[in-house]
Formats: structure tokens, C-alpha cells, sequence
């Protein structure tokens, strides 16, 4: 999201087109150190260092992995290992190091209570990007540790300087700017937005609910520098329970979040009163306090007591009996006794207000701590299944000291919601011994220590030379191919249709089992669009266990480019895994692939009797209709049941019904029969006995589409025809006429069978019968339109052959000895007394 909230000016939406979302792979062949862990207190002599590409299934490659007593990694005791491996996790046994100076075998035996500096990176021409990592052997103890001094070096510092030469903290200066900005009568959401205020230049609570005029008041702690938060209780975590102070915006009250100026409605006199209450009782002398105008002050809602707490604030521009609403911002420290108009840092009240109500105002000023405070903040520690033992040591700088230390034990739950659980003063040498049974790991899987140093004489704060938690550890679960390459068939191209088949392996790197393991699918399409892959719970990950997971997808509607995800122990809810773990980066994989879609239309065919008809022909009402469609794609069969899902058939009588045909009735009974496809057709059928009972001109219409949707045709079949249960026939045509070598008859047949005696007869024109051709000769004849197989060659009974000239010819058609009757048709005009005249040249 761009320029959120909004500071810049612009013409058009705010919000909408601001925002650009859209999901990337990049493909980066690094590689992390994952066990031992960092920080880990490690309990054996022995370690094998493993660490997880960021892609388990990245390319074979080269991997320097490096170990040493020092992070600078320039001690004798240096050493290293090349190992070459496809993705997933590389590992380097005890006994495969080398040692840097000598360039001799240098197997690692670790010593007790040492810290060991490792880190890993792609070997690249002798330029790594190295990933580093830390570790503590102490004998027989599982947890989490930094000892040595450079093991401190990326923790949080708030006003103490880390000196690495020295190897010592120090107070730094305790001071940030804090600026603030105020839009005149604001109502629009760019306007709301740029009323807001930054600590150092990022921003601490920005825009207002409501469009009333408010105060805004923010809070700020002299030590820490850092605003006090609303009361807010997320379902898990209630955070600041103690600053419930009457604002509006109390618990949510303005958004699900904790916010960071307290909001007071000035047409609210019982809020207006918890303002009051809030800046004279609630608020210690010498915190910080900032207020600021939402929108502008409406000071006709104000009373007495209003202007009587600004005036204990040191402010002479606000005082009773000012009508005209203007913006204003305050900031001061309470307590202060100098006057208004004066800069925070000369310890007078800053006093800020517009000239108009529509005015836009700026404050500029500085926070200042104490040169004897700062703190110090670790790194996550865990997960855990059972929190055990915490201790520290503390060193003075100074002897005698009036150091001062605080250990405070933040707990964290799956969800990130942080809560102090132990705040105490401590001792130089102190321990909790008992921790599991003051914080519930199944809670607060996660903790964090914290170190709030005070020195008031020599101004030096207690180094922290050790801290030390103890625990039940979580395993280690990695998605990998560095044992086993990856199985991947038929490869990253596929027709749409074709399963794609892939194998991996998922490694149990740590020293603890895993209970049935949950493994989660996806495909995630050319348009991003998600598609879950079910799969059942695979079996337990025992120590040092392998299990080879494998999955077969089927590529239909995956057109385009795609990608199949993969993710061991997923996340199931609000930021819990399955099973606790210590790493995540390495559960989750992805392969992209390329699926050429089936866009040819598949072929549809119609037959009545075997014969295609043309429109308006007529048909045996008692015809075999068979249907099929045939689609080429080797991989999309039309083989099952469901396919005749894809055909609609619909058939109007002559009545004008229209009739959708099923496949089966109310009772589940067939009606329609149908035959699948196979792998050397690739044809489904349908096959409709029919029994067309009325007389008349029918129409049918036949849709189909194939497993990709591809229509059969731009369009669909549709054709009428004619059922006329009278047995008829109309003149015989001889085709082509005149003729030389050879000629056909046509004709049409009308009724429910075919008749029993056909016979032509040929006569010269003095009428005597030189060729008689009989129904067995004709061959196959069908009731509808018929050209006959039969082809007369112009010879007579014997076999010669006729002399050119005209010649006559009439058909004898019966059925059960009786003729059966003529039908009209356009060839009636060429005929004379049933009698036909065909040429032979």
C-alpha cells in the first residue's frame, strides 16, 4: 500500500488505486543453518551441523559450511566443509571438517560450555552470502543461550550503546524528536489521515474515528520514550488492562487494535471529564504528554474544569471564554515549571494553534530520557513444550555499584500476543528454577527476556555476561531432495488432462520424534486462484526418520502456468502449527508448471440406422439414434457415467413439445444407453432406441461438450426430420442419367419396414423386359431416403451389353403380397404411368 495513511496530495482516490496486490515467487538458491539452532544450549560432544535451502527443491550445488570459536571465524580452531547436494537439507558430519590453516582433516569434538560460531552460504567463486549461526555445548542441557559477548551483538538496545572492541555496554543518548501534524476541520479520509504524530519518524497512531471534534492525547514515558497504548483485549490477550481512562476508543472502540492516543469526544461531558481525570490524576509527574485537536477545539462544550487542566499544563493560549474553534496542539512534560510557548527541552509547554479553523499545524520537539537508563531485549526463545529453568549472570563496571537491573520474561502465544509474565529486581547471580510452573508453555509457547538497567552515580549500566533458558525443545521437520532427487514426472510441461507426479523426501533433523505428520497441497493457478489438494495424515517422523511423501494431481483445468505448493506441519489456526516446530521457512516448497490447455473442440456425430440424414428426411420411427463425441486428448477420457452430464439432447414433436431426453428416470432407471470411450477410440456414445409415434416433422437437438468444456462445433447438431408410419414409396430416379458406364436409383421409403419385395424392371421401348433387378441385388435398403449400392452397368439378363439408345424402367414394390402406395415427391413430373425413362450413351 502506497503513501498510507495519506500525507501527499493527490486528485484522485486516496485508497483504491494506491494499492497493488499480487503474489511472486522468487526463486533464491540460499541457504540457512537450522540446527543446531541459534543460540542453542546443545548437549552432546558430538553435533552434526545441518542446514535448509531456502528452496528444497533447488538444483544440485556446492555448499561452505564454516565453524569457529569466534564470529570473526580467524581462530586457529577455524574450520570448514564443501558439500555438494541438491535442495533441501545439507548436512556435515563431526568428522568432515577441515581445518583452514593446516588444510588437514579436523574432526570437531565440542568442548563443555564453549560457544561455537557456524554459518553456511552457496559456494559462488569464492563470494558468499553467509547466513551465521550460534551454539553452546554444555553437557547434558537442552534450551537456549547467549554467553558469549558477541552472541548479544543483534539484540535490541533502547539508550545503550553495544561496544564491541571494548566488549561492554554503555549509556547512549536518550533523546528522539517527536513531531506532529494537525488538519484543520478535517473530514475527509485524507484530511483525518494527516492528523497524526511520529516518534523519530516513525509513525506512533495516525487518523481519529468519528467525525465530532476530539482531544487526542498521547501518553509518553520518560524512560522508555515510548506512547502508553489503549486498553484492548484481542480474545487472547488483554493488553494495557490498567489504561482504561473514559476514551472513546477504549477496547476497540475506534479499530481492533491497540492505539496509541487516548480519544476524548468534546460534545461528551462525561468524556470530557475522564480527560480531565486523566491529565491530573492518572498521568505521573514527569511522563510526557502531547494533545492535539480532531478536526478543531469546540470550546462552547467545554467547562471550567477543561480549561483549568490545561491551564496546570502551563498553557496561557487556552483559557475560559474563547469562542472561535481553531486546531491547536500541546505538548509538555508534567510537572514543568516553565512557561508556555517554550520548547519541551528548555521546560516550558509547547503551544501550537491555527489562525483559522481550516488551518493545517505543525509541532516540532524533543523527547529526552536519562543518561543512567537504557534496556536490552533478546531474541524469541522456543517454542517450547515445557519452560524449565531461566538464570543470568550480571557484571558491575564499578565496585562499590548502585546498578539497578530489572528482568522482565515477556510470554507470547501462537498468535504473537505478548503479556509480561515476570517483572523483578535481580540479583548479579539469579535464577528462576521453577518456570514451567509460573508460565504455561502450552499458553506461551514462546518467551522473551528483557533487561531494564538503571546506574544513577557511575552512570554505567550492569553488563550482561550471561542469560540462560531451559527447556523441553520442539523437533525439527525439513521438506528435502539432498538424499533422494526429486521425483518430478512427466516433467514441467504438461497436457491438460495428464498427472503430474512428484516425490520428496520430509527429514526429522532434530533429536525428537514427530507424531503423524499433516502435510498440506495446493495448486495455486495462472490467476493465483487456490485449489486444496486433500491428503490423509501421513505416518510419524521418528529421529532421524525419513518418510518419502509422494502425490499424483490431475492437470485438468489448469491451463496455463501453475504452481503445486507443498507444506509439512502447516498452520491451522491463528498462528499454531500442527505440531509445534522450531522452523517453518523449510516446510514449505513450491514447483512451478506449465499445463497446455485442451482448447480443440471435440467431434460430434449423429446416425439414425447407421445413416446420416439430411434435414428434412424421413426416418424409421423406430430407429437406432446413436450419438457420439469423440475428443483427442489422450488424457481427458470420456469414460464414466458422470460424462453424460455433458450432453444435452432435446427433441420437439410435432406437436411442438419439446422434450429434454435423460439419461434415467425419477426411479434411477436407465432410459438412454451409453457406451465409453477408451484409450484407442476416444469416442463416447449414446444410443436412443427410438419410437417417434406420431406422423409428423420432428426436430433434434444435440449439445456436447468435452471434459475441458470445449464446445463440439461453433454449432450444435440440430436437424429435422419426418416419421410417417405409412408405408409408401415415391418414383425411383436413376442417377446419373444419362449414364455410360454405370447408374443408381433413388428413391424414399416411408412407414416401419422395409419391403418384402422389391423388384426394378428395365424394358426397351418396344416394352420388352431386357434386365430385372431384384431385391436381393439392390442391397441394403432403408426406410427414408435411399441410393441404392446396387449399380446397373447398362447390360441385359446375360451380361451383354445393351445397345445405346432410351430405355424404360418401373419399380414392383409389395409388402405382404400387397403393393403399397405411392408417394409424391418432385420427381413425379418425369414419370408417365409409373414409368420412368433413363439414356444410356
Amino acid at each position: 500500500v502506497m503513501d498510507q495513511p495519506s500525507v501527499i496530495d493527490e486528485q484522485y482516490d486516496e485508497v483504491g488505486n494506491n494499492q497493488l496486490t499480487f503474489q511472486e515467487i522468487f526463486d533464491i538458491d540460499g541457504i540457512y543453518p537450522v540446527w543446531p539452532y541459534d543460540f542453542a544450549v546443545y548437549p552432546r560432544d558430538t553435533v552434526t551441523f545441518k542446514g535448509s535451502t531456502v528452496n528444497p527443491f533447488a538444483d544440485f550445488a556446492t555448499y561452505r559450511f564454516e565453524v569457529d570459536t569466534t564470529d570473526l571465524f580467524n581462530s586457529p580452531a577455524h574450520r570448514y566443509s564443501t558439500q555438494f547436494s541438491a535442495g533441501g537439507v545439507v548436512e556435515v558430519e563431526y568428522n568432515e571438517w577441515i581445518n583452514v590453516n593446516s588444510g588437514m582433516q579436523n574432526e570437531l569434538i565440542l568442548e563443555d560450555s564453549m560457544v561455537y560460531f557456524w554459518r553456511v552460504a552457496v559456494e559462488d567463486t569464492g563470494s558468499y552470502y553467509w547466513i551465521e549461526s550460534s551454539f553452546q555445548h554444555i553437557n547434558n542441557k537442552v534450551g537456549w543461550g547467549q554467553d558469549h559477548f558477541f552472541q548479544f551483538k543483534n539484540n535490541d538496545f533502547l539508550f545503550l550503546n553495544y561496544e564491541r572492541p571494548a566488549r561492554q555496554r554503555t549509556f547512549g543518548p536518550a533523546f528522539r524528536t517527536i513531531d506532529c501534524d494537525v488538519y484543520g476541520n478535517a473530514t475527509s479520509f485524507l484530511e483525518t489521515a494527516f492528523t497524526l504524530y511520529h516518534i523519530d519518524g516513525e509513525i506512533e497512531e495516525y487518523n481519529f474515528c468519528s467525525i465530532n471534534p476530539q482531544l487526542l492525547v498521547s501518553v509518553i514515558d520518560p524512560v522508555t520514550l515510548e506512547p502508553w497504548g489503549t486498553y484492548y483485549d484481542d480474545g487472547a490477550t488483554i493488553h494495557n488492562p490498567n489504561n482504561d481512562f473514559g476514551n472513546s476508543n477504549h477496547d476497540g472502540g475506534c479499530r481492533p487494535r491497540v492505539e496509541y492516543h487516548f480519544a476524548y469526544q468534546q460534545n461528551n461531558a462525561t468524556q470530557m471529564d475522564a480527560f480531565d481525570n486523566l491529565i491530573q490524576n492518572e498521568v505521573p509527574d514527569g511522563h510526557y504528554i502531547l494533545i492535539y485537536t480532531a478536526r478543531y477545539a469546540d470550546f462552547i462544550n467545554w467547562d471550567a474544569d477543561n480549561f483549568n487542566t490545561f491551564a496546570s499544563l502551563g498553557c496561557d493560549s487556552i483559557h475560559p471564554g474563547q469562542t472561535e474553534n481553531k486546531p491547536f496542539i500541546v505538548f509538555t512534560k508534567k510537572g514543568n515549571s516553565g512557561g508556555s510557548g517554550i520548547t519541551v527541552l528548555n521546560g516550558g509547554t509547547h503551544e501550537v494553534f491555527g489562525d483559522t479553523i481550516e488551518s493545517d499545524i505543525s509541532m516540532l520537539d524533543t523527547l529526552w530520557g536519562f543518561d543512567f537508563y537504557g534496556a536490552e531485549s533478546g531474541p524469541l526463545i522456543g517454542p517450547s513444550l515445557n519452560w524449565e529453568t531461566a538464570y543470568w549472570r550480571l557484571d558491575s563496571l564499578e565496585s562499590p555499584t548502585d546498578d539497578s537491573t530489572r528482568i522482565q520474561i515477556w510470554g507470547y502465544t501462537h498468535s504473537g500476543a505478548a503479556t509480561i509474565l515476570i517483572d523483578t529486581l535481580t540479583q548479579a547471580f539469579d535464577s528462576i528454577p521453577n518456570l514451567g510452573s509460573i508460565i504455561d508453555a502450552s499458553t506461551y509457547p514462546y518467551i522473551q527476556l528483557h533487561a531494564q538497567q538503571w546506574d544513577k552515580t557511575g552512570f554505567t549500566p550492569s553488563q550482561i555476561d550471561g542469560w540462560h533458558v531451559l527447556y523441553d525443545d520442539v523437533p525439527e521437520a525439513a521438506l528435502s531432495t539432498a538424499n533422494t532427487s526429486l521425483y518430478w514426472v512427466p516433467g514441467d510441461t504438461l497436457y491438460e488432462g495428464q498427472d503430474l507426479a512428484i516425490a520428496f523426501d520430509i527429514d526429522n533433523i532434530s533429536d525428537l520424534p514427530m507424531d503423524s505428520l499433516l502435510v498440506k497441497y495446493w495448486i495455486e493457478d495462472a490467476q493465483h486462484a487456490i485449489t486444496p489438494i486433500p491428503y490423509a495424515r501421513q505416518d510419524s517422523l521418528r529421529v532421524t526418520g525419513t518418510i518419502r511423501d509422494t502425490l499424483e494431481v490431475d492437470t485438468k483445468d489448469f491451463d496455463g502456468l501453475n504452481s503445486l505448493w507443498v507444506e509439512v506441519n502447516p498452520y491451522v489456526s491463528n498462528g499454531e502449527k500442527d505440531q509445534l516446530e522450531k522452523h517453518h521457512f523449510n516446510n514449505l516448497g513450491q514447483k512451478p508448471f506449465f499445463v497446455s490447455g485442451d482448447n480443440q473442440n471435440p467431434i460430434l456425430d449423429v446416425t439414425f440406422n447407421g445413416y446420416h440424414i439430411l434435414n428434412g428426411d424421413i426416418v424409421d420411427p423406430y430407429a437406432e439414434v446413436v450419438i457420439s463425441l469423440k475428443d483427442d486428448n489422450p488424457y481427458l477420457i470420456m469414460d464414466t457415467e458422470a460424462d453424460t452430464a455433458n450432453f444435452g439432447l432435446y427433441l420437439t414433436h410435432p406437436d411442438g413439445f419439446q422434450q429434454r431426453l435423460n439419461f434415467r428416470n425419477s426411479l434411477g432407471e436407465p432410459l438412454l444407453e451409453w457406451v465409453p470411450a477408451n484409450a484407442s477410440n476416444r469416442k463416447f456414445k449414446i444410443i436412443m432406441q427410438s419410437n417417434f409415434e406420431q406422423d409428423g416433422e420432428y426436430r433434434l437437438l444435440v449439445q456436447g461438450v468435452d471434459k475441458s468444456d470445449n464446445l463440439s462445433g461453433d454449432f450444435e447438431y440440430d436437424i429435422e426430420f419426418e416419421v410417417d408410419h405409412n408405408s409408401s414409396i415415391t418414383n425411383l430416379m436413376n442417377y446419373p442419367n444419362p449414364f455410360t458406364t454405370s447408374t443408381r436409383f433413388v428413391f424414399t421409403l416411408t412407414g416401419a419396414e422395409v419391403p418384402d419385395e422389391f423388384t426394378i424392371q428395365i424394358m426397351n421401348v418396344t416394352g420388352t423386359v431386357v434386365r430385372e433387378i431384384t431385391r436381393d441385388e439392390l442391397g441394403d435398403i432403408q426406410i427414408g431416403r435411399n441410393i441404392t449400392d446396387f449399380e446397373w452397368d447398362g447390360t441385359d439378363e446375360f451380361g451383354d451389353k445393351l445397345a445405346r439408345g432410351v430405355y424404360l424402367y418401373r419399380v414392383i414394390v409389395k409388402m405382404n403380397g400387397e403393393e403399397i402406395e405411392h408417394r409424391e415427391s418432385e420427381a413425379d413430373k418425369y414419370f408417365k404411368k409409373s414409368f420412368g425413362k433413363m439414356y444410356l450413351l
